[in-house]
């Protein structure tokens, strides 16, 4: 459960210097235990209270004023300093941890320009997660606010931990808040291939984990798309469920997808793009990807044969050539005469030549 205790914790010096603001009452720190939340949710009389999310307790602690959050979970307490940390300082104090699973360089100005702006507007409303490990913070939860708080020209609200902590209840509490994206499918299906066990089955590993099956076996189908070409869709972390599964048919039809990429790329030049949707561009780029797949697929085209008889002189001197769609030409004369063939070139030139 949540509540508040009187006294002020004792704060690292590591944040001493971006510690609370200013504007902070009496300050305090909050306990959110999840083991009890989770038998109290079980309760039958508790069924119609509003469920208690990780990202709700979050806002508190910047609502509240609060100095920290202590987080029990699976009998094992982590306390958390809130600490804020000037804009021009993030980079060089924070880095994204491995755990995180963001792809770093989705992050742009384009994809975050929502967020930015919310930041812009309000501030950073629910503070991010991370540890401290030798003097630098490691953003387990908060990525996209982090970059964002960089465009934004905005302060950085961190939790610390000085070590690290078992994250796995972020990804099981968090719900989607206005800060916070879930990382993409693709994304979500690169932690998946690293995170199964050996001989795991995919329905057993996504029981475990408690996913979808059917989403598990998609993400992880997803990972193993080129990333050079999921790269180059005008908002990557937008890609979903329906467009991986397109591509997961479409391009194992492409034999040199070295080619595709190529094409892709003098193609990416010449969209016009009538929405800032990144929805409706990523629509549009797919539009445009299915037609060069089509252009270039390793199909073995259908053949038009073309008989010809009478042209080629009298008696048992008969000839025939095919004309396949492709363009490819075989010819096949019985015992020509020279004229025979002068007559096969001057029909060629009229008729496929001209």
């Amino acid at each position: 459960m949540v509540k508040r205790i009187g006294e002020k914790d004792k704060v690292s010096s590591f944040s001493q210097k971006s510690q609370v603001p200013s504007s902070v009452g009496q300050a305090h720190s909050r306990e959110l235990n999840l083991d009890e939340l989770s038998k109290q949710f079980q309760n039958e009389e508790l069924e119609e209270l509003e469920p208690i999310t990780l990202d709700k307790e979050l806002a508190k602690v910047v609502s509240e004023n609060s100095t920290g959050l202590t987080i029990t979970y699976h009998g094992e307490e982590t306390h958390f300093n809130y600490i804020e940390i000037e804009s021009q300082d993030i980079e060089v104090r924070t880095q994204v941890a491995p755990e995180n699973g963001r792809i770093q360089e989705w992050l742009t100005p384009y994809s975050l320009n929502k967020l930015a702006d919310s930041i812009r507007s309000r501030g950073m409303i629910k503070p991010a997660l991370g540890y401290l490990d030798n003097g630098i913070i490691y953003v387990i939860d908060g990525s996209s606010r982090r970059k964002a708080c960089i465009f934004a020209d905005k302060p950085f609200r961190i939790l610390v931990s000085e070590r690290r902590f078992d994250s796995s209840f972020i990804s099981e509490l968090s719900s989607e808040a206005n800060e916070h994206r879930e990382p993409s499918l693709y994304e979500r299906g690169l932690l998946w291939s690293e995170q199964i066990n050996k001989g795991e089955s995919q329905a057993q590993f996504a029981k475990r984990i408690k996913v979808n099956a059917a989403l598990v076996s998609t993400g992880l189908k997803a990972c193993q798309i080129n990333r050079d070409i999921i790269d180059l869709f005008p908002s990557p972390p937008d890609i979903g469920r329906t467009t991986l599964t397109k591509l997961d048919k479409l391009l194992p039809q492409v034999k040199e997808e070295a080619i595709l990429i190529d094409l892709l790329r003098e193609m990416t030049g010449e969209l016009v793009f009538n929405s800032e949707d990144p929805l409706q561009r990523n629509s549009l780029f797919l539009d445009s990807l299915t037609k060069i797949v089509d252009d270039i697929k390793d199909t073995k085209p259908k053949e038009d044969k073309f008989k010809v008889n009478s042209h080629f002189g009298n008696g048992d001197r008969k000839g025939s050539f095919t004309v396949s769609k492709s363009g490819a030409l075989n010819a096949k004369i019985t015992r020509p005469s020279k004229k025979d063939i002068e007559e096969l070139i001057k029909l060629l030139e009229k008729e496929y030549l001209s």
